[in-house]
């Protein structure tokens, strides 16, 4: 009752004419966590375990998947996340395009993509990774403390297809190209190597845009996925919002950049799919970023009721 008493106090004194637009958080500080689940087969190695318990994951996670015996010094291939990420976001204003300056780093996958020997049967074939958001209101433009608010923005799974290419085929790759066009190698006069990809499972109830960038070089398309969340569903008052005329949903959109995205090769899925490709004897990075957009909130004269009712409250107290 104290809070609202001081909301409605707060209102009153802006004056029944000043009818603002809806307020909304305008800068979020976040933690940005991922890890690997369900990797297959058994022989993967798992390593940088993570409890379910200590993170904003719901479920336990590994930091690192690695297979193979080594065949150079670089050592096995392997899929690591550059997790937890923390830091401060602002807000993208409703219906604002938004910009390259609007995203804030997320964790990187990285995949180390190195020759290895050993059963072909060791390799990775599949994992899920999940990706989780935790955001906490740090500033508003209301003129009023609405200080602590937190939410968890929709936790990704992504569950993936892994293709592990021969180091040396007889032929082409599996993909149609010849070996060694696009490879890094330590001896660029030494035509072998394919690249490896993840072929990203059907995403249901994700909407998934493939952008190209146009003022860089194929290479550096971008995949975005697009999830909503609502502060009403994370337990704040629906009452005071509608109240306050405040923006209580926010999209948070997750780009993935610095790989080849494929569309056409599909390994056992159908095509058209969705997925990456990583060079053969390269440290391959893929960097995600995310940017928080505002959702219209319904129009209203929510400041001057507001405002009304505080000035009702009070001339209720003066004839008790």
């Amino acid at each position: 009752m104290k809070i609202l008493n001081k909301i409605a106090l707060s209102v009153a004194l802006l004056g029944a004419t000043s009818i603002a637009n809806a307020g909304m958080i305008t800068q979020w500080s976040y933690i940005n966590e991922a890890g690997f689940t369900a990797a297959e087969p058994n022989a993967v190695t798992k390593s940088g375990f993570v409890s379910a318990g200590s993170s904003i994951l719901t479920q336990d996670t590994w930091k690192k998947l690695s297979w193979g015996d080594a065949l150079t010094p670089s050592g096995k291939s392997s899929l690591v996340v550059d997790s937890p990420v923390t830091g401060v976001i602002n807000t993208a204003n409703v219906g604002q395009s938004l910009a390259d300056s609007d995203f804030q780093q997320g964790t990187d996958l990285i995949h180390n993509n190195y020759r290895i020997g050993g059963p072909s049967s060791n390799a990775l074939t599949g994992a899920t990774l999940l990706d989780g958001l935790k955001l906490s209101a740090a500033n508003w433009d209301v003129p009023f403390d609405l200080s602590g608010i937190e939410g968890l923005a929709p936790e990704l799974s992504i569950k993936f297809d892994f293709l592990e290419t021969p180091n040396r085929p007889a032929g082409k790759c599996v993909d149609g190209s010849t070996p060694g066009t696009d490879v890094n190698d330590v001896d660029p006069n030494e035509k072998f190597g394919c690249d490896d990809y993840f072929i990203l499972d059907p995403l249901s109830g994700l909407n998934v845009t493939l952008n190209d960038r146009g003022d860089l070089d194929p290479t550096n398309d971008f995949v975005e996925f697009t999830t909503t969340f609502d502060l009403i569903d994370l337990g704040f008052p629906k009452a005071l919002a509608q109240s306050l005329q405040l923006v209580t949903k926010y999209e948070v959109v997750t780009r993935l950049t610095g790989l080849t995205v494929t569309t056409l090769f599909c390994g056992n899925q159908a095509a058209p799919c969705l997925g990456f490709a990583t060079e053969e004897l390269k440290k391959n990075v893929l960097f995600a970023s995310f940017a928080v957009r505002a959702v219209p909130a319904p129009a209203g004269l929510a400041f001057l009721g507001l405002a009304l009712l505080g000035l009702g409250i009070n001339a209720r107290r003066k004839k008790a």
